[in-house]
């Protein structure tokens, strides 16, 4: 599809052209070139450069011309290739075609039309094969079916159910050729494990067992020739087993019993029934090899025989003790005490025989009563009960005849019944799955099987009925698939009226088929979403044209709205995120240049603060950024300039500045003052980081320094220790002292400070008088008096005098302090005044003059020598 080609903005433009002339070239060329947008961008670029151009004006008409027919013609073929794409994803193939064709006549060469086009050409080209495809298909999977071969049907109705999805057939025989295969697989398995299981059995000749498997295996596939020449085999093998079976349980009995003589003939016997039987052969050699045993120490074993015979049958149990009885009588068969004891036995036999004999009639009645119920097992037990004790009596002879053959007919019917149960299951389900003919097969077979039932018949007429109504049904079915077929066609075609009609008609031949009802829904559906869309449709174009005009017109944020707005309604189409991106990448590039240009204006402007207070080295990093913002500014350009001349003529400075200051520093490192050496190179160092020599002498100064405080850390260390001794022996003017030497080496320890003000605070605490406590000015050369109580005599060995005065001229002075009583003078103390500005403490030991301690003292007078002094206070205290 053709599409009209977007201006870029005149500023990207015009980074491009410099001059007018060049502005005009490259309009005249992208105009030839059909890129109207760009050619209008050049020719308003060339007015800029020749404001009246008549040229460039008379194109930029022709341009906007141009665009605007461009524009209707393109709005045109847009709403023709709307409408063609609609009816297309509606499969209406025929108006799509005429829309196409209408689209190529506006836009003659437009690749897009012509392939929608060919794509119907080949879908028209394409439906009869499809249908032919569909309808071998389902043809193949039906066959299929009737072969058990249910994968392939299943993959032929599923390839069927793909080219026609809303027909409803191809899942109905998906359905029912999965039940089946279950079905199928299900007898399958069993019919496997009942042939295995058969086989295991006739590996050790158990006839009979094998043959009830094989004839239950039978019931599942009756078809099976294998599975009934095996039955026919096994049959009288079967019988002859069971014979045998029953002389060997005999035979067992009595060999369990010692009468090995009647034993050996029972199995005898049954070893000519059943010759490749070893067990009877076994068991009468066995028999022999007993009785030889025996026989070897005859005497021994026959007394044993007779104790344990005797043993039993003190303990009455007579079937044991006969048992002994006849081994001893087997051993030594002219014995006659074995014989006399079963004769004794015998006769207790016949006597409870006797007993039962009058219970005889009971027991028949019990019988015949149990027979009647056919409770066979129950009646056996009593008629065999009755012949033991009448073994001549016919009737219960007779009657367990009677029992035999009833059981074999219960037996045989059980047989028959199971046979027509599955028969009539078998049936019932072939019914179910709609497989008429198999299923009248299947109830023809059970009602051969004599059982009396209306069932089967009832089926197979109600199957004919069917059947008969079968052609009717199928007429429906093919005028209903038909009707449903063409509904589906035309609704892929767009012809959504016709197409309800169709759905409509399969409604009325089907009324209970729910596919129809939902395809007239969703066409109901479809009908309203086409009303819709024709609204979308509107709304879409008119959001695309609005956003054209305002990208014309530069507005490209107002622009971007309306495509977005364009997009929301048609988020499959491409065209308006197309316009997005183009107007974002124009918005991008609007922002970039309005953030360089905010960046600039801050690097500039930080740099000019930088700049007119002399910190240039700042200032030169804010210009340079700039220019990484606007390469081709030249004001940043300028500044850097002058940066440089002043950044040279700093360093002229600080050369000489640091020629100076090292000078100064060697000076005073020869002079070994280290403290003011190290503070000169490090103020060198801050001209010239990198001189060697600067640092090369700043190490050695703090190596002279280090020693030098170390030396006076002895000091300072002795003076406190000989401070901390004073104090401790209570020495405490002399501690003061000591601490102020000690500080004096240290001023920066805190420690003598500490211990001065810890004095003094004791000495103010533990006072005894204050001779003065107010402030009171001495003028140089001047006398002052003042009387006090004297102090206890008890504690003036102790006693301190702390003074506190202000040495108000500043000048180097001392105090004459004079104390005495009424007789007259005593004694006194001088006090050397510091020069430091405000009040000082003095501490002065009074307690240990001789005269203060044995007079009784009541005046002091003090007296400045040179400066004026005023004392705050003068107070007596005491130590302990």
């Amino acid at each position: 599809m053709t599409s009209l080609s977007a201006g870029i903005g005149n500023n990207l433009i015009s980074q491009n052209v410099t001059t007018y002339q060049e502005a005009v070239k490259q309009a005249n060329k992208q105009y030839a070139a059909g890129k109207l947008m760009d050619a209008k961008g050049y020719y308003q670029i060339a007015l800029k450069y020749k404001k009246d151009d008549a040229y460039s004006k008379k194109r930029i008409a022709e341009i906007i011309d141009k665009l605007s027919q461009q524009m209707d013609k393109e709005d045109a073929y847009y709403d023709v290739i709307d409408k063609a794409d609609i009816y297309f994803d509606q499969n209406a193939f025929d108006k799509a075609l005429g829309f196409y064709r209408d689209a190529l006549k506006i836009i003659p060469d437009d690749s897009y039309a012509k392939e929608q086009i060919q794509k119907i050409k080949d879908i028209r080209a394409n439906e009869k094969a499809t249908l032919e495809h569909y309808n071998k298909l389902m043809a193949e999977g039906n066959s299929y079916l009737q072969n058990n071969q249910f994968d392939d049907a299943i993959t032929d109705f599923k390839s069927a159910q793909l080219l026609f999805p809303n027909n409803p057939e191809p899942p109905k025989q998906i359905a029912t050729a999965n039940d089946l295969k279950t079905d199928y697989e299900d007898r399958k398995t069993q019919f496997d494990e009942k042939i295995t299981k058969a086989g295991r059995y006739l590996l050790i000749k158990k006839y009979a067992d094998a043959l009830k498997l094989y004839q239950e295996a039978q019931t599942l596939f009756p078809d099976n020739k294998q599975v009934a020449k095996k039955i026919n085999e096994l049959t009288p093998k079967a019988a002859n087993q069971l014979a045998y079976n029953k002389i060997i349980t005999t035979a067992d009995e009595l060999y369990i019993k010692k009468n090995f003589g009647a034993a050996r003939s029972k199995y005898q016997e049954a070893a000519a029934l059943w010759a490749d039987n070893g067990y009877p052969v076994e068991m009468i050699s066995k028999i022999d090899t007993e009785l030889t045993a025996q026989r070897k120490d005859l005497d021994k074993n026959y007394r044993l025989a007779i104790v344990h015979a005797d043993s039993l049958f003190g303990a009455e149990s007579y079937e044991s003790a006969m048992a002994e009885y006849n081994l001893a009588l087997s051993l030594k068969p002219a014995e006659q005490y074995p014989k006399s004891k079963l004769d004794v036995i015998n006769g207790i036999y016949e006597k409870r025989k006797l007993e039962l004999q009058a219970q005889y009639g009971i027991i028949i009645a019990r019988g015949d009563s149990l027979f009647a119920a056919l409770a066979i097992e129950e009646a056996r037990k009593e008629f065999q009960l009755a012949l033991s004790i009448r073994p001549d009596d016919p009737y219960p002879q007779k009657q367990l005849k009677a029992i035999e053959a009833k059981a074999s007919e219960l037996a045989e019917n059980q047989k028959i019944k199971q046979a027509y149960d599955a028969a009539i299951a078998e049936a019932d389900k072939l019914y179910r799955q709609g497989r008429f003919e198999l299923a009248i097969s299947k109830y023809k077979e059970a009602k051969v099987l004599g059982i009396q039932s209306d069932y089967p018949q009832d089926r197979i007429n109600e199957i004919t009925t069917i059947m008969v109504d079968a052609q009717k049904a199928k007429e429906i079915d093919d005028n209903y698939s038909k009707q449903v077929m063409l509904g589906s066609r035309l609704k892929q075609q767009g012809n959504l009226d016709e197409a309800k009609k169709a759905f409509e008609a399969a409604v009325v031949l089907k009324p209970a088929e729910q596919m129809p009802k939902d395809q007239i829904a969703e066409i109901n559906s479809l009908v309203l979403d086409r009303e819709q869309k024709a609204v979308i449709d509107s709304k879409y174009k008119a959001a695309i044209k609005s956003g054209d005009s305002l990208f014309n017109l530069k507005e490209y944020a107002k622009a971007k709205e309306s495509y977005k707005q364009a997009s929301v309604l048609k988020p499959e189409v491409t065209d308006p995120n197309l316009k997005i991106t183009k107007t974002e990448t124009i918005l991008a590039s609007l922002e970039r240049e309005a953030r360089a240009k905010k960046s600039y204006d801050a690097a500039v402007t930080q740099g000019d603060a930088y700049f007119s207070n002399n910190h240039f080295d700042e200032a030169k990093v804010q210009y340079q950024k700039a220019l990484t913002f606007k390469p081709n500014e030249k004001y940043p350009a300028q500044q850097l300039l002058v940066i440089n001349k002043k950044l040279e003529e700093l360093a002229a400075e600080r050369a000489r500045k640091f020629k100076e200051t090292v000078v100064k520093a060697d000076n005073f490192f020869d002079q070994g003052n280290y403290q003011e050496a190290l503070l000169q190179y490090k103020i060198a160092s801050g001209f010239n980081a990198a001189d060697n020599h600067c640092q090369t002498r700043i190490t050695a100064c703090n190596t002279e320094i280090d020693a030098m405080m170390r030396k006076l850390k002895g000091e300072y260390d002795l003076a406190v220790a000989d401070a901390d001794k004073l104090y401790a022996s209570k020495i405490f003017d002399k501690a003061i002292s000591a601490y102020r030497k000690a500080a004096k080496i240290k001023p920066d320890e805190t420690y003598p400070y500490e211990m001065i003000a810890k004095i003094t605070k004791f000495i103010e605490e533990n006072f005894v008088v204050d001779v003065v406590n107010a402030k009171t000015v001495i003028n140089q050369g001047e006398t002052k008096r003042f009387a006090f109580e004297p102090v206890n005599i008890k504690v003036r060995k102790y006693n301190y005098i702390l003074v506190r005065a202000t040495n108000l001229d500043g000048k180097a002075s001392k105090l004459l302090f004079t104390y005495g009583s009424d007789k007259g003078k005593n004694g006194g103390f001088v006090v050397n005044l510091i020069k430091a500005e405000g009040s000082n403490d003095y501490l002065i030991r009074i307690g240990n003059q001789y005269k203060w301690f044995s007079e009784d003292n009541n005046w002091i007078t003090i007296l400045p020598q040179i400066s004026r002094v005023e004392i705050d206070l003068v107070r007596i205290s005491k130590t302990n």
